[in-house]
């Protein structure tokens, strides 16, 4: 099947247009870049710095985790601000303190200027396709490769600012599975005098005295609840924030006196419905899929920011243990968060003495739960202390002294956990039915502290190794997945660099939709490059992804990785569009004949024991007596005893699933059947049991368009969704046959080769060129390659 490689261009103009629709122009001419190789997915700005609705218009946008599932996003804003004591500028005017800003509402224009970002990665991201069409969810925008790369993907940036420091940032992120839910900032800060964006050094001889360097996050876990639970939870005024190895107190549970700090999902004194811990999640709501209402907990992260490394000084390189000197918490929304202004004499001098505060005790966790972990469990306080918007936890390192030339390095991790979306999902059920209750729910959430507290330590001893931690064998080059009248085709390729040193692959699936649980489906060896899924159902959406499988002499433990086989991250390969079985040809045989006294759909349940229940319509139930054994049967002898009672041809695989045929063992007649205690989908009504079939008189006669007409403001459930939201289908077409869209005027607007042998194809409304069509009468020219045989069709487009 051929089409128009589209979707990399959507998306490159849906971001465009993100860019320019949703933040205001002053700021929208910054580039934005995504890491997204691991579990953890967030944005980062050419600027410096990832301000409030920075990229899009949204309170929570980015610190994605885990980032497979929608609405996961922690980050509200960032604030990054660097200030210095007794500046003098180029003019000669001095200031007590000049502060220079980027966020938490401020862009950074005219203080901040971006020199260079650039992503590399370690290899070629993997190439996924489905039908034909690239499917993804973030646009990987890489500049370079680098096989050699230390991690898998790296930002490099380097901008310029107006107190003369040059930042170099470095962003990187690794998919090795223990360590993929952490990225990585390494900032070089040096005094070069330059205070702006061209080559001259404004201030070539000035020393910079008491710089501090100063981070605020405003976290918010998660925008999954914000409709749930209340609006003022997506911008985190029931955020809790705590800190460890800032000295204010002693910690047992920071054995190693790492430094971080680190934020949950708090109570919500506003809602009462139920204790919010853990964010279950009761009735619909925005942000939320329609029936996911069982109790699941959707704020079960815990998200921090640890300390790796700040210079002793200038000319100690040393890891100072005393960094960062500022650990405190500030209103969210306090005046200084805003309207900041690096010629403000006065609002500079505020805004230094944040970020030279020291270590703000006590903490805010301990602020507003002085009994601490009790008080987290069984929580009473208000986060928000009466503040509008709650708290931000900030980070000051500081104060440095840099002579002209001199520079100083921080190296920090944004880290987010938690429990596994299973346990989240069984235990949110048990507290809705009322199993447990609000104390038992609330330790089961900080489990996920437990593991965030892990999560830091696996990033701090990669650190120690010099980022030398096992590697995972690289994923598949590419993932084909092709839906068919009978079977969905997957298919793969490897990197060249892969060699032999690996085991194998491992083929997930999931039903309906693609945030929700996979199973394993298929064990392939170390030159299988395809499977074929023949267990899937007509009119379901499946979804995969295939990793590769390392060796366990691979894995020699290092950065507390645990001992056994590594796989490549399922995020280089997922799919994001669904795979369906399509329909026959339209011009394969039709039945003539159903089995039966009631001819119809067949109702497939399990009997009891050794008997299967065959029910035509839902009345007159046959049954089938299977032949008994002790335990139970085999899938074989199951299809054995449907042959000799309906005179089919049942066919059974290794995956215990029943396929059925008809006598004359036509493809289209595959119906599946399977015990209904191992999947929810075997109730479905399903057509078996064709005795014969005819070719029909003109087989041309039966290809549709859908939808005609196609009106782009209709309900989404009346199209493809919002991926394909330009798409129209073809449906009944002959196995192999060209379609030539053509508009009322005659001209040729594309041509689509369908080859692929099934009665389905698609249309995304674009022209030879990729350029979307305007509202009109197009005319679509369908000609079977195998006779000859033409059949014309009109449609409409209403934009």
């Amino acid at each position: 099947m051929k089409h128009n490689i589209l979707r990399l261009n959507i998306t490159n103009i849906l971001i465009l247009l993100i860019l320019v629709g949703f933040t205001s122009t002053s700021y929208s001419q910054y580039a934005i870049k995504w890491m997204s190789a691991g579990s953890l997915h967030n944005w980062y700005s050419e600027i410096g710095g990832e301000i409030e609705e920075g990229f899009v218009k949204a309170q929570q946008y980015g610190m994605q985790w885990p980032a497979l599932y929608k609405n996961q996003d922690i980050q509200a804003a960032k604030g990054f601000w660097i200030g210095a004591e007794n500046f003098t500028d180029q003019t000669g005017d001095i200031y007590p303190h000049k502060v220079v800003h980027v966020g938490p509402r401020v862009t950074g224009a005219n203080e901040f200027f971006p020199l260079s970002f650039n992503m590399t990665s370690k290899f070629d991201p993997p190439f996924v396709t489905v039908d034909g069409d690239p499917s993804i969810d973030k646009d990987v925008a890489n500049d370079l490769i680098d096989p050699g790369l230390f991690a898998d993907r790296l930002i490099e940036n380097k901008i310029n600012t107006q107190l003369g420091i040059t930042i170099t940032r470095r962003i990187f992120q690794f998919s090795q599975e223990y360590h993929d839910n952490y990225i990585v900032s390494e900032y070089i800060f040096k005094n070069t005098g330059n205070i702006d964006s061209d080559a001259e050094i404004e201030l070539p001889a000035t020393t910079l005295n008491g710089v501090y360097f100063y981070y605020q996050y405003r976290l918010a876990v998660c925008a999954n609840t914000r409709y749930v639970i209340g609006n003022g939870t997506g911008w985190g005024m029931n955020t809790m924030n705590d800190a460890r190895g800032d000295g204010v107190q002693t910690d047992p549970d920071n054995p190693d006196n790492l430094r971080f700090q680190y934020v949950w999902h708090g109570k919500f004194p506003p809602f009462t419905t139920y204790d919010n811990i853990g964010g279950p999640i009761w009735n619909t709501a925005i942000n939320v899929a329609a029936g996911d209402t069982v109790g699941r907990l959707g704020a079960y992260q815990f998200a921090g920011v640890v300390t790796l490394h700040a210079d002793v000084s200038a000319t100690d390189k040393n890891d100072d243990p005393l960094q960062p000197k500022t650990t405190s918490w500030e209103g969210s929304d306090d005046p200084l968060t805003s309207q900041n202004d690096a010629f403000n004499k006065t609002k500079m001098t505020q805004e230094y003495g944040w970020m030279s505060k020291g270590h703000r005790a006590p903490r805010h966790a301990n602020q507003v739960e002085p009994s601490g972990l009790p008080g987290f469990l069984s929580p009473s306080g208000d986060p928000a202390l009466g503040t509008p918007g709650g708290h931000s936890f900030c980070n000051g390192y500081g104060p440095y002294t840099l002579a002209p030339g001199d520079s100083v390095r921080i190296v920090f991790a944004e880290v987010v956990s938690g429990i596994s979306r299973e346990l989240a999902t069984t235990a949110g059920i048990q507290y809705k039915r009322g199993q447990i209750n609000a104390l038992q729910k609330n330790t089961i959430v900080f489990q996920g502290r437990d593991s965030l507290f892990q999560s830091i330590r696996r990033a701090v001893s990669n650190f120690q190794s010099g980022y030398n931690i096992p590697k995972p064998p690289l994923p598949p080059k590419s993932f084909d997945v092709k839906g068919l009248s009978d079977k969905i085709s997957l298919s793969w390729d490897t990197y060249s660099e892969m060699g032999t040193d690996f085991s194998g692959f491992e083929i997930y699936r999931a039903v309906g939709k693609y945030d929700s649980t996979y199973y394993l489906i298929h064990e392939a060896g170390i030159n299988e490059r395809s499977f074929e899924d023949f267990s899937a159902i007509r009119g379901l959406s499946y979804y995969y992804y295939v990793v590769s499988v390392g060796n366990e002499s691979s894995n020699n433990g290092g950065g507390l990785t645990p001992a056994g086989k590594l796989r490549s991250s399922r995020y280089y390969t997922q799919t994001y569009n669904p795979a369906i079985l399509k329909r026959p040809p339209g011009d394969f045989p039709i039945p003539a004949k159903i089995i039966g006294t009631n001819p119809g759909k067949f109702g497939i349940t399990t009997g009891v024991n050794d008997k299967l229940q065959i029910a035509i319509d839902g009345n007159d139930p046959v049954v089938v007596t299977l032949i008994p054994q002790a335990d139970s049967l085999t899938t074989s002898q199951v299809a054995n005893q449907i042959n000799l009672a309906f005179n089919l041809n049942v066919a059974a695989n290794e995956l215990n699933y029943l396929r059925i045929y008809s006598p004359i063992n036509t493809a289209d007649s595959k119906v599946d059947i399977q015990p209904i205690a191992n999947d929810a989908y075997s109730t479905l009504g399903l057509v078996v049991g064709q005795t014969s079939r005819v070719i029909p008189d003109d087989p041309m006669s039966r290809i549709r368009i859908v939808p005609n007409p196609y009106n782009i403001s209709a309900s989404k459930e009346l199209g493809f969704g919002d991926l394909q939201a330009n798409r129209l289908a073809f449906y009944d077409l002959p196995g192999r046959c060209n379609i030539k869209i053509y508009s009322e005027l005659g001209e040729l607007i594309n041509t689509i080769e369908h080859t692929d042998g099934t009665g389905d194809d698609y249309w995304d409304s674009v022209t030879s060129s990729n350029q979307i069509v305007v509202s009109g009468i197009y005319i679509a020219v369908f000609e079977n390659l195998d006779t000859g045989e033409k059949k014309i069709l009109k449609f409409v487009i209403i934009r």
